[in-house]
């Protein structure tokens, strides 16, 4: 599980060096940069928290603004499509992550106590019964 999550947190060190710079293509304006950066974190952040539907939400975010930075020409083509490349690994090692797990305990409260019959309270409490300590028979003897 461990591994899981190592290989798709190296990944992700992987998007955010190609987001916030490196060689692979030197158009990537400021506000490229402004507007990844958050959104790469977002990713580390679900990703780290064992949330793979909330990275995969997230990674979804990503590739949007990638896409909407590249047609306003904030980002190159070929970086671009390095960070989109990088998206789509982190998808397919989110796969792997392994997800929390919550047990949830219901506890139910115990019935409420019988109300009192009508037959109750009509005795004479002269212990009429058989059992050791009760009545007021004759003993043997």
């Amino acid at each position: 599980m461990k591994r899981a999550l190592g290989s798709a947190m190296f990944v992700l060190v992987a998007l955010g060096a190609v987001a916030c710079g490196g060689a692979v293509d030197n158009t990537l304006t400021n506000e490229a940069r402004d507007e990844l950066g958050p959104l790469v974190a977002q990713v580390r952040s679900r990703a780290e928290g064992y949330d793979p539907f909330g990275a995969g939400l997230a990674l979804s975010d990503v590739r949007k603004a990638v896409r909407d930075l590249r047609a306003r020409g904030a980002i190159g083509d070929g970086r671009a499509d390095a960070i989109l490349a990088s998206i789509d690994d982190v998808g397919r090692q989110l796969r792997n992550i392994p997800t929390t797990t919550t047990t949830t305990t219901t506890t139910t409260a115990p019935p409420p106590p019988a109300a009192p019959s009508e037959d109750r309270g009509k005795g004479n409490d002269q212990g009429n019964g058989k059992g050791p300590g009760k009545g007021g028979g004759k003993g043997k003897g």
